[in-house]
């Protein structure tokens, strides 16, 4: 089997027993510097010293929508979790891939839930009808949410739910009524007292407003999705699901066109 070379990007929680970090590390032999110098050649003229740590053993951990990775000695006496993500000699972002995985599994599971919260706890730009439906996690105070609301609702064959997860009084005044995502391209509306906005809500509006809100965050994290925005495209045609993070155009432009597959 032949030799995977790794370039991590990392931070150490470690889980040890030792009082100086020195105890983790051994000097690494001349061999291996110039073995990273040459699998990674854009690290070469950085490199200034590398040195060995103290583990045989490496695990993938799913702990949640998340992954880390436990590394251990043989004999148990060293062991540590890191943190970040884990690339091949080649590029390939093994981390990335496996959270890929986990967030397709999440809308999976709960895909359900979107589709019964849709009715209430969003708000919906289309007529229903189009052969993409595409479900958006958003914040009030996003530039990059506002030009993905501002790109998706210019295509056709699409109808949008966009749920709001911040607990801002501007997420509070459109969901009540009292403005419209279309009001927060405005600058007065942007810059004015958003207690003020929220003032025209009725007590019971403002109520729901808050109560949606919540629902809509906790339902975020049911779906993994801890940046917004995050989107989620439903080809009603094919049942073809998409989970895209950011405000990626060129990836949902290509799925529109049923490319990207």
């Amino acid at each position: 089997m032949g030799k995977v070379v790794l370039f991590v990007v990392l931070s150490f929680a470690l889980l040890a027993f030792k009082c100086f970090a020195d105890d983790y590390f051994t000097s690494a032999d001349e061999k291996i510097v110039e073995e990273i110098k040459q699998t990674f050649p854009y690290t070469a003229p950085h490199v200034r010293k590398v040195e060995k740590l103290k583990a045989e053993e490496v695990y993938q951990v799913v702990a949640g929508n998340n992954v880390l990775y436990y590394l251990k000695t043989k004999d148990g006496k060293y062991k540590y979790l890191m943190f970040g993500g884990i690339f091949t000699h080649t590029g390939k972002n093994l981390t990335e891939e496996k959270l890929a995985e986990i967030r397709k599994e999440a809308v999976s599971n709960n895909l359900k839930d979107l589709v019964e919260k849709r009715g209430v706890n969003t708000v919906k730009v289309g007529n229903g009808k189009g052969r993409y439906e595409v479900y958006a996690f958003i914040s009030t105070r996003c530039p990059h949410c506002k030009n993905f609301y501002n790109f998706i609702k210019s295509k056709k064959d699409v109808t949008s739910y966009f749920f709001i997860v911040d607990q801002s009084n501007f997420a509070k005044a459109v969901l009540c009524g009292a403005i419209s995502l279309d009001d927060l391209a405005r600058e007065d509306v942007t810059k004015s007292d958003a207690v003020s906005l929220i003032s025209n809500c009725s007590t019971d509006g403002l109520s729901k407003a808050e109560k949606i809100l919540k629902e809509n965050l906790e339902l975020s994290r049911k779906m993994g999705a801890f940046a917004v925005p995050y989107v989620i495209i439903v080809d009603e045609k094919t049942s073809r699901v998409e989970v895209i993070r950011g405000a990626d155009v060129k990836k949902i432009e290509e799925f529109l066109k049923g490319e990207g597959r």
